[in-house]
């Protein structure tokens, strides 16, 4: 089985390294990270071709259209936004449909994992 590729993108330290000591029991994952003032999250998208993208919620934003263009363009991509201060967490996947994964903890992040590695329905 190909590793599933996750685009951490603008992800603080903090978080990337709570996402890493989640991932490392996942042994297919390749993880790369970008930052905002490296490359729009449109062009890292592009250039790396992730299976799932992680972002930071700020703005609280879940609504399903958030991420459709993104989406749109890498059909078989997931997105996983992140909103730190309410420990709350949201899949975004092409239909245009958003899962609450919250609250947010390993457990959730290794379900979203399998779910885009196909291991698991969305339903899970």
């Amino acid at each position: 089985m190909k590793p599933v590729r996750i685009l951490m993108y603008d992800v603080p330290d903090i978080m990337t390294g709570i996402v890493k000591g989640i991932l490392p029991v996942e042994p297919l994952c390749e993880i790369v990270e970008r930052r905002a003032d490296q490359v729009s999250l449109e062009a890292g998208v592009t250039e790396e071709i992730p299976d799932m993208v992680i972002v930071i919620n700020e703005e609280h934003d879940n609504a399903p259209s958030r991420f459709e263009r993104l989406l749109i363009s890498q059909p078989t991509m997931r997105v996983l936004a992140i909103t730190p201060h309410q420990g709350m967490a949201f899949v975004h996947w092409l239909q245009p449909y958003v899962k609450d994964i919250s609250p947010l903890s390993s457990a959730a992040m290794r379900t979203a994992l399998l779910q885009t590695q196909g291991r698991l329905g969305m339903e899970a």
